[in-house]
C-alpha cells in the first residue's frame, strides 16, 4: 500500500519537478539567444550611430564657433556689411548646433525611458501572467482532491520555476546599461555653451572698448 501510494507521488514529484525544469530552460534560452543577441545588436548599432552624430554636431559647433569668435580677422572696414551679416550667421550657427545637440539627447533620454518602461512592464507583466496560471493549476489540484504530496511537489517547482524566470528576464530592463557607452558621447554639457557665450561677448565687447579709447587718445 505505501509503495503504491509512494509510487505516484513520486512520479508527480518528477513530474512538476522536470516541467520547471523544461519552463525554466526554454525561458533561458529564449531570453539568451533571439531576445539578447538580437537587443544588443540593436543597441551597439545606436550607440554606433549616436556616437558619429554627435560628434559630428560637435565639430560643426567647434568650427562655428571659431568662426564666430574670429570672423573680424578676415575682413576690413570696407567689408563691414559682409562682416556683419558672416558674424550674425556663425553665431546663430553655434547656438543652433548646441541647441540641436540638446533636443537629440533630450529625445534619446525620452526614448531610454520607454524602452526602462516597456521592459519592466513586460517582466512584470510576464510574472503576473505565469502566477495567475500557475495559481489555477495550483486551484485546480486542491479542488480535484489531489495529495498534499502532490500539491507540495506543484507548489515547490512552481516557486522554483518563478524565482529562475523572474531572475532571468529581470535583467532585459538594464541590458541598455551594459551595452550603451554614453559616457563616450559628445554631450551637450561637453560644449560648454555658456562658456563660449561668455567669451564671445566679452571679446567683442574688450574690442569695442579697446577701439573706442585707442580714437580718444587719437
Amino acid at each position: 500500500m505505501i509503495d503504491r501510494v509512494g509510487g505516484p507521488q513520486a512520479q508527480a514529484g518528477f513530474l512538476y519537478g522536470g516541467a520547471a525544469l523544461i519552463g525554466a530552460a526554454l525561458t533561458f534560452l529564449v531570453y539568451s539567444w533571439p531576445y539578447k543577441v538580437v537587443q544588443q545588436r540593436n543597441l551597439m548599432n545606436l550607440d554606433n550611430y549616436v556616437t558619429s552624430k554627435f560628434a559630428r554636431i560637435n565639430n560643426n559647433f567647434q568650427v562655428a564657433k571659431r568662426r564666430a569668435l574670429n570672423v573680424e580677422r578676415d575682413k576690413r572696414m570696407s567689408e563691414r556689411d559682409a562682416l556683419k551679416d558672416e558674424a550674425g550667421a556663425w553665431t546663430l550657427s553655434y547656438h543652433w548646433f548646441a541647441s540641436r545637440l540638446f533636443l537629440c539627447e533630450t529625445m534619446l533620454r525620452n526614448k531610454f525611458y520607454q524602452v526602462r518602461r516597456n521592459t519592466t512592464l513586460y517582466w512584470v507583466g510576464g510574472m503576473a501572467f505565469s502566477v495567475v496560471l500557475l495559481a489555477g493549476i495550483g486551484a485546480y489540484l486542491v479542488v480535484t482532491g489531489a495529495a498534499l504530496f502532490v500539491i507540495g511537489a506543484f507548489a515547490a517547482a512552481a516557486g522554483g520555476y518563478l524565482v529562475v524566470a523572474g531572475a532571468i528576464t529581470a535583467r532585459a530592463t538594464g541590458m541598455m546599461f551594459g551595452v550603451l557607452e554614453s559616457n563616450e558621447w559628445s554631450r551637450v554639457h561637453i560644449i560648454n555653451l555658456d562658456r563660449t557665450i561668455r567669451d564671445h561677448v566679452g571679446e567683442d565687447k574688450l574690442q569695442i572698448v579697446t577701439f573706442r579709447d585707442r580714437n580718444r587718445i587719437e
